[in-house]
Formats: C-alpha cells, sequence, structure tokens
C-alpha cells in the first residue's frame, strides 16, 4: 500500500471512528473495489491507546455507529466480519486479543448492531477472545437476557468454556444476572443437574461462585431446580478441598449461610456440617479466620463440632493467629477454662512445629507464653501445669516449665529455652508419642543443627528415633532426613569424636534397621548413601581407639561387618571398606589401628 493509500485507509477509519457517514460513502466510492477492500480490512492503531488495534468495523461497532456498520456489511465491499486480529487496550477481563466485532457490540450491549453482524453480515456466533470467550458467555456476563436468547436461536453453543474452563451458566452466576441463569436452567439446558456440577479449573461450580459471591436469590434459585440433588450440590468441592458452605462463611455471607444452614437440616445429611477442606479446616475454621463471630455463633447452636485441622489449629487457634480478638473473647466465654488455657499455651508451640522457617519464632513463643499465663493468673480455678515426664528432663537440659511471669521474663531473649518451654508444652497436652510432639521435636533439631549445635541437634534426633522405632507415630523418613543432615555436619566439621559409644551404639542401630537394610529408603537421595557410609568408615578408623573395652568394640565390629557383607554401594558405587582404605582416610591400615576380630571380614 503507496502513502497515499495508507493516508486514505487512515482517513476512513477515522470517519468509521467518528461515525461520518458522509465522508464514508465518499472515501468508498473514490476507491477500487480491490483497493476498497483493503481498505475496510485494514488493521488500525487508535489514537487514545496505541496497543489498541481494530479494523473500522470494529471501531465502529465500538462506537455504536450503526449506519457505518450497516454500509461496511455490504457484500461487494468484501468486509472480513470474522477478523479477530483486534486488540483493545485493558478491555475488561474477556481477553485484550483476538477481539471481533460481534464480541464488542456484545460487551457494549448495543443490540441493533448485534442483529446486523448476525443477519446481514452472517459472522461465526461461536468465535472465540483470546481466553476462549464467546459471544454468548458476554451476553451472560452483561446480563442482558434478550441478546442470549437471540444467540441461541442463532446456532451458540452452550457447551464452550473459557480457558479456565468457566460455563456460561458459572458467568452469569458471577456477576448476578437472576433472569439469565433461571432462562438457561429452565428452557436451555436438557440436564439441569449436569449443568450445576460442571466444574472449571480451580474445582468451583456454579454453586460455589453463588455463595461465595452473595448472590443469595441465585443459590435459592438452584436450590429449587435442582431438588433431587441438593445434597450432592451443597457437599461438592473445590480444588482445596471447600464446599459451597465453606466458602460462604469465609466471605461472610451470613444470609446464604443461614439458608444453607436450613437446607442441611432439612434436607440432607447434617455431617456436611463438619466437612473439612484440604487443610482440614471446618467452616468454623474458616469463620475464626474470617473473623465473623455472628457465623461462628450460628453454627455453634447448629452443631458444628469443635476440632483441630492439618496444623492441629482449632478455631480459636486460628482467630489468635488472624489477630481476631473478638473472637478470642468470645471463645473465652463459650469454652470451658481448662480448653481455652490448653488453646492459648498450644497455639505458639504449633505454630512453631507446623512451620520450619517461621520467622521471628523467639517473639512469637514468647508472646504466646505470657498470653496463657496472664490468663491463668487471672482466674484462681485455671489449675498449674503439670511436670514433664521424668525421662524428658535431660532432653530439655533441665530446664523447668516456666510458673509465673518473672521466670518467663528470665528467658525472654533466650531462643533455644523458649524452643524446649513449647516442646514441654506440647508433651504434656499432647504425650510423647504425638506426631504433633515428634515432629515439633525434629523442627528444634533443625534448629540446633542451623545454630551449629550439632551435638545438641543429634541427642534430640536420636530421642525421636527412640519413640517412633517402637511404632511409626511420624514417616520415619522425616527422622532419618533429620539424623542423617546433622551427620554430614559433624563429619564435615570434625566433630564426629564428640559422639559417645552409647550414642553410637544406637546409631549403629538406626543405620542397620532403618538405612542400609531398606533399598527403597536406601536411595531415595543421592548423598545420603555417602554421608552414612562416610560416617560408618569413621567410626571404624577414628572412634574405635577411644572405646576402652575390647568387647564393646567386638560388637560394633560384628554390627559393621554385617552390614559390609550386604555390599551395598554409595552414590559413587563405593562400599564402606573402600571409604576405609581410601587415601582419604586418617589411616591407611584398619588392623594398625584397632586390631581384627575373627571374622570381621570374611
Amino acid at each position: 500500500m503507496t502513502t497515499t493509500d495508507r493516508k486514505t485507509a487512515t482517513t476512513f477509519f477515522r470517519a468509521c471512528e467518528s461515525g461520518d457517514l458522509e465522508e464514508v460513502t465518499n472515501l468508498l466510492n473514490s476507491l477500487s473495489l480491490s483497493d476498497v477492500s483493503a481498505c475496510v480490512n485494514k488493521l488500525h492503531k487508535q489514537h487514545t491507546y496505541p496497543s489498541t488495534q481494530l479494523t473500522p468495523l470494529m471501531i465502529a461497532s465500538l462506537n455504536a455507529h450503526e449506519g457505518v456498520v450497516e454500509i461496511l456489511l455490504d457484500p461487494k465491499y468484501q468486509c472480513n466480519v470474522d477478523d479477530n486480529r483486534g486488540h483493545l487496550h485493558n478491555y475488561y477481563d474477556i481477553g485484550p486479543d483476538k477481539i471481533t466485532a460481534l464480541v464488542i457490540a456484545i460487551r457494549i450491549k448495543n443490540f441493533s448492531i448485534t442483529r446486523l453482524l448476525v443477519e446481514e453480515g452472517k459472522v461465526d456466533v461461536n468465535s472465540c477472545t483470546e481466553n476462549n470467550y464467546t459471544a454468548l458467555h458476554i451476553a451472560c456476563y452483561n446480563g442482558h437476557l434478550d441478546m442470549v436468547q437471540y444467540l441461541l436461536e442463532h446456532g451458540a453453543d452452550v457447551c464452550i468454556r473459557n480457558l479456565n474452563q468457566t460455563t456460561i451458566l458459572m458467568t452469569a452466576t458471577i456477576q448476578g444476572h437472576l433472569e439469565v441463569v433461571r432462562y438457561l436452567l429452565t428452557e436451555v439446558y436438557d440436564n439441569v443437574s449436569e449443568a450445576i456440577s460442571l466444574k472449571n479449573k480451580f474445582g468451583q461450580t456454579a454453586f460455589h461462585y453463588a455463595a461465595s459471591r452473595g448472590k443469595l436469590a441465585i443459590v435459592r434459585c438452584l436450590l429449587t431446580v435442582n431438588q433431587s440433588e441438593t445434597e450432592a450440590m451443597i457437599s461438592a468441592v473445590d480444588k482445596d478441598g471447600n464446599t459451597a458452605l465453606h466458602l460462604a462463611v469465609l466471605y461472610g455471607r451470613l444470609e446464604i449461610v443461614e439458608l444453607l444452614v436450613r437446607t442441611l437440616y432439612q434436607n440432607v445429611d447434617a455431617a456436611i456440617f463438619n466437612a473439612v477442606n484440604n487443610d482440614g479446616d471446618t467452616v468454623l475454621h474458616c469463620a475464626a479466620i474470617a473473623g465473623y463471630v455472628e457465623l461462628i455463633k450460628l453454627l455453634l447452636t447448629h452443631a458444628v463440632k469443635i476440632v483441630t485441622n492439618k496444623r492441629h489449629f482449632t478455631p480459636l487457634m486460628c482467630a489468635i493467629d488472624n489477630k481476631r480478638e473478638d473472637i478470642v473473647k468470645f471463645f473465652q466465654t463459650h469454652l470451658k477454662t481448662s480448653e481455652f488455657l490448653a488453646d492459648l499455651e498450644l497455639f505458639g508451640p504449633l505454630n512453631m512445629s507446623a512451620n520450619r522457617h517461621s520467622y521471628n519464632v523467639a517473639s512469637r513463643l514468647y508472646t504466646s507464653f505470657r498470653r496463657a499465663l496472664e490468663y491463668k493468673f487471672n482466674d484462681a480455678n485455671t489449675p498449674l501445669p503439670n511436670k514433664v515426664l521424668k525421662e524428658t528432663v535431660e532432653i530439655y537440659e533441665f530446664h523447668q516449665e516456666c510458673q509465673t511471669l518473672e521466670e518467663l521474663e528470665t528467658i525472654r531473649d533466650n531462643e533455644k529455652f523458649l524452643r524446649l518451654e513449647a516442646l514441654m508444652k506440647i508433651e504434656r497436652h499432647l504425650g510423647i508419642t504425638s506426631p504433633i510432639y515428634l515432629q515439633a521435636v525434629l523442627r528444634v533439631a533443625r534448629w540446633y543443627t542451623e545454630q551449629k549445635m550439632f551435638r545438641r541437634s543429634l541427642d534430640l534426633s536420636l530421642y525421636a528415633n527412640r519413640i517412633n522405632s517402637e511404632q511409626k507415630f511420624i514417616d520415619q523418613t522425616l527422622v532419618n532426613s533429620e539424623l542423617e543432615e546433622v551427620l554430614g555436619h559433624m563429619i564435615r566439621s570434625g566433630q564426629i569424636d564428640q559422639i559417645s559409644f552409647d550414642k553410637c551404639l544406637e546409631l549403629l542401630e538406626w543405620v542397620q534397621q532403618n538405612v542400609v537394610l531398606s533399598r527403597n529408603d536406601f536411595h531415595d537421595a543421592k548423598n545420603r548413601q555417602t554421608v552414612i557410609f562416610m560416617y560408618l568408615s569413621y567410626i571404624v578408623m577414628k572412634m574405635g581407639p577411644l572405646w576402652p573395652e575390647d568387647q564393646q568394640r567386638y560388637s560394633v565390629y560384628r554390627t559393621i561387618s554385617d552390614i559390609i557383607k550386604l555390599d551395598r554401594r554409595d552414590a559413587d558405587g563405593r562400599t564402606v571398606l573402600h571409604l576405609v582404605f581410601s587415601e582419604k582416610s586418617p589411616s591407611s591400615s584398619l588392623t594398625d589401628r584397632l586390631g581384627k576380630p575373627d571374622g570381621f571380614i570374611s
């Protein structure tokens, strides 16, 4: 196209934009048919937003110039009515690219131009935008019932979904267009239950959206037209495990919650009240997180149970975590004194246990402990905590649980003792065989490792291993991981000789039972084998001479000998003996260092 032609095309585009019928007609008449087609279908940048690119038909539709649109649709001008090259700056939420003239006409709610494009232009009513919205999606988004009916009469496909797998029913529901929703359910869908149960990529149905967006009238409509599937509709969960009731509570939709509560009691199993999502949260947890006291009162009057979620948090703890003081005050009057105090005491320790890398742990623990003690001393009937079990005193470095605010103040800036205080509270409330307690022990062990206090980390990790070895209260690989981590640090930092003989025997038993004898676990990680084998070789090479009694040494030799006979190898194919006799070992002779018991190597 020559410079003159480009100027003519630009002038023509501006005439279409302004709706100047006379100039549009004169320009078209002044061009040859081939030039007219090029001019009519040329993509132009709009002067207001340089990123916006539209054809003359699109700009005329956007500005509602019906006369210009009618002229352009004349077949002799060969206007491409299905051109989807349009790009519109900040164009709502239907996607900026692949905009057609029909999409634009429907979005600005211009029925006249829509009719012209469909009937005169024979436009494809099912063409899609960049995000896969069709004209029908946009009509439902607008709530324009007449236009929805018109598009359906002219072949619009009700089954097309956008990129998020959102249906036209969801689109109308999200925007709260009751008349469109009712029409789709009563006049369009052959299978209403299936239409309502369809989920988008987030696992949400139209009922989820009606409940979460506070569309009370639509919730009533969905319940009415789909009575036979009420339970399935209410119990359906999204990808986060949330039911419609969860979402209504999270967003504080009190009227919808009341409606669902009545419906649950009248028509379906009330156990749905206590359904949990992927985080283990019930609707009570959601209400506490969001801070809705009235919803909590409503739910508690309908037998919703107070349980713990996957973090072992009660609704009260969720309220504390989210600084919902009005809800905390409500639970103070609703719960028994002992239950309220237990939640106050466990909040900080459980938060520490659940979040390995939680920031500002010491301050959070101190605040939690202080709050519990202040409450305790304000209530004369609140019992003092029991002492910890005798066998755990050494694990806590003989630190005793703080009984007064003065005692707590002495450890305010000592993160180690605050963490040990947390372990003692979990032990007192949940017991040493609780998975929560063992996970907390491993968290503290990891913290010791990060602080380079490897011997203390080893003690705690072995303590957790002893508890877990009888019955697997937690996944043993969690314990193995901590032990391997601290052993690797001790080997690299030359602190392996700090391990006492008793601890060494315990580690050998752990290696034999949980690592070397299990082929599956043994090959989980690339460097695990090397760490364990290095540890075994260090036992033989460095620690043997420090052990006083030959009989004790002999028992270690027999254990390692049994392991060697299994011919297990590290990531590089080396056995324990390869490492013992390698050039990097402290000595090249095993027998020179320790002597060779009979049958050590067969």
